[in-house]
C-alpha cells in the first residue's frame, strides 16, 4: 500500500515511514537527486535557479483549418544577438521571481494548518480527506499566495450548487467556534465552486476551502509537472500574473483573466508558439497517466517525469516578449481555444462542442480549456469592454517593450 495516495494516515503515522523534511504535502518523498541545471537555462550570477527538474523536448504542432492556418505558427528562432536584446528583461524576470517566489517557510506554515484543519473537520466528517491543491505546490505561486484546499467527504460528485454551500455553511459555523479566523466568523462565497474563506490567527494564511472539487487535485498535479519539465516555466508563468495584475486583467471576479487560466495561456504558448517547442503535451504524451478519471486517491506527487528533451535555448525575457506577442497578433481569440491538452489551440466549435448544449453559454470572448473537464477557465471575461481591456494589455505592453526593450513598462518593481 505504499503506492497508495496516502490520505488514510495521519501525519505521525506517515512520519514514522518518513523523515518529514523528505515529504511533499500529499505523502509522497521528494525525488532523492535534482538533475543538474542546464547551462543554457542558467539565470544570471546571483539569482537561485526554480527547485523544478529541468527537462523539456521536442512535439510535432497540431495545424488548424481556418484563420489561425494562415497565420504564422512561431516566429524565427532568435540569434544570440536577439538574446542579448532582452538581458536586462530577463534579468529583471529573474530576480522578481527570486524575491516573489513559494518560499519553504510559507509552504511549512501551510502544511501545519492543513493538519490542524484536517483534525477539526473529522469531528463533523469522520471519514473525509482534506488536499492542499493550486499555486502552493505547483510551483506557480508566490509568497503571498493564500492556501487553496479540496475537503473531500465522498467518492460520489456532489451538487454545488446545494450540497457543497450547506456542507461550506457547516464548516464555516465550526471554524467560528474554534477562534481561529481573524475578523471572526468565515465567508461562504458562492460561486460557480463555492468556498469557504478566512484567514488564520496563528500563520496568518488565507484559506479557500471547497468540496469535492477533485479535478482541482488533477490539474494541480499536471502544472506541478509542467514546472518541473523546464526550469524557466514556474519564473515565467510568475511574471505574467505580475504583470496581468499590475494591468488589471487578473481577477475573474471582475471580469477578467484568473490565475489559472493565465498559466494554462504561458503553458500553450510554451507548446506552440515558440520554436523549438519548450514542452510538450503530457496528456498527449501519457494518457492514462494524467487521464480526467479514476480514484484521485491514487495520484501522487513528485513522481518521475516522462522523457523529453528540448532544443530552446531561449531566455526569459525572449520568451515572456513572444508569450505577449503571440496572444497579441497570432492567437485567433474569435476562433480558437487555448488547449494544453492537446499541446496547441483547438477550434472555438470543437471545444463548445465538447462540452455540451448545457454549457455552452460560457464559451464568449476568451477561450481557455480546463485539461480534465474540458470546461472554459475563461468564462469570467463575458463583457467586451474587460476583453478588450485583456488585449490592449498585450499590444500596449509588447508595443512598449520593443520600443525601450527595459523592463520598466512591465511595472514589477510596484508589485
Amino acid at each position: 500500500y505504499r503506492n497508495l495516495w496516502l490520505h488514510r494516515q495521519s501525519t505521525a503515522e506517515v512520519n514514522t515511514m518518513l523523515p518529514r523534511e523528505r515529504l511533499l504535502p500529499w505523502g509522497w518523498p521528494l525525488p532523492a537527486e535534482r538533475r543538474p541545471y542546464p547551462e543554457s537555462h542558467r539565470p544570471p550570477d546571483g539569482i537561485l535557479p526554480t527547485r523544478g527538474l529541468p527537462q523539456a523536448g521536442m512535439q510535432c504542432k497540431r495545424r488548424l483549418d481556418g484563420e489561425e492556418d494562415e497565420r504564422p505558427r512561431v516566429k524565427r528562432q532568435l540569434t544570440a544577438a536577439d538574446q542579448d536584446e532582452w538581458a536586462s528583461v530577463s534579468a529583471a524576470l529573474w530576480a522578481y521571481y527570486h524575491q516573489h517566489r513559494h518560499t519553504e517557510d510559507l509552504l511549512a506554515r501551510k502544511l501545519e494548518l492543513h493538519e490542524r484543519l484536517l483534525g477539526k473537520l473529522r469531528t463533523l466528517f469522520p471519514q473525509c480527506c482534506l488536499y492542499i491543491v493550486g499555486s502552493s505546490l505547483t510551483g506557480f505561486g508566490s509568497n503571498r499566495s493564500d492556501a487553496d484546499m479540496c475537503l473531500v467527504i465522498t467518492m460520489d460528485q456532489v451538487d454545488q450548487k446545494r450540497q457543497a454551500k450547506a456542507i461550506l455553511t457547516r464548516v464555516a459555523r465550526l471554524l467560528t467556534k474554534t477562534g481561529w479566523c481573524m475578523g471572526g466568523r468565515p465567508e461562504v462565497i458562492h460561486a460557480k465552486v463555492p468556498i469557504v474563506r478566512f484567514r488564520d490567527r496563528t500563520t496568518g494564511v488565507e484559506v479557500d476551502i471547497n468540496v469535492n472539487n477533485v479535478v482541482g487535485l488533477r490539474n494541480t498535479r499536471l502544472l506541478q509537472c509542467y514546472a518541473q519539465l523546464d526550469s524557466r516555466t514556474a519564473p515565467l508563468v510568475l511574471a505574467v500574473k505580475a504583470w496581468a495584475s499590475r494591468r488589471h486583467i487578473n481577477e475573474a471576479k471582475h471580469g477578467t483573466l484568473s490565475s489559472y487560466s493565465l498559466a494554462l495561456m504561458v503553458i500553450q504558448y510554451l507548446q506552440c508558439g515558440c520554436e523549438p517547442a519548450v514542452l510538450p503535451s503530457l496528456q498527449k504524451m501519457q494518457p492514462g497517466r494524467f487521464c480526467s478519471d479514476g480514484d484521485v486517491r491514487l495520484l501522487r506527487l513528485g513522481e518521475d517525469l516522462p522523457p523529453w528533451q528540448s532544443a530552446n535555448t531561449q531566455s526569459l525575457g525572449a520568451l515572456f516578449i513572444g508569450f505577449l506577442d503571440y496572444f497579441a497578433n497570432r492567437f485567433g481569440f474569435s476562433r480558437s481555444c487555448v488547449s494544453v491538452r492537446q499541446g496547441a489551440p483547438i477550434s472555438r466549435l470543437e471545444a463548445v462542442s465538447a462540452t455540451g448544449t448545457a454549457r455552452r453559454s460560457q464559451w464568449k470572448y476568451i477561450c481557455v480549456e480546463e485539461p480534465f473537464d474540458q470546461s472554459n477557465t475563461a468564462r469570467a471575461v463575458y463583457n467586451w469592454d474587460m476583453y478588450q481591456l485583456i488585449v490592449r494589455a498585450f499590444h500596449d505592453t509588447l508595443e512598449q517593450l520593443q520600443k525601450s526593450h527595459s523592463p520598466e513598462c512591465l511595472l514589477l518593481h510596484s508589485c
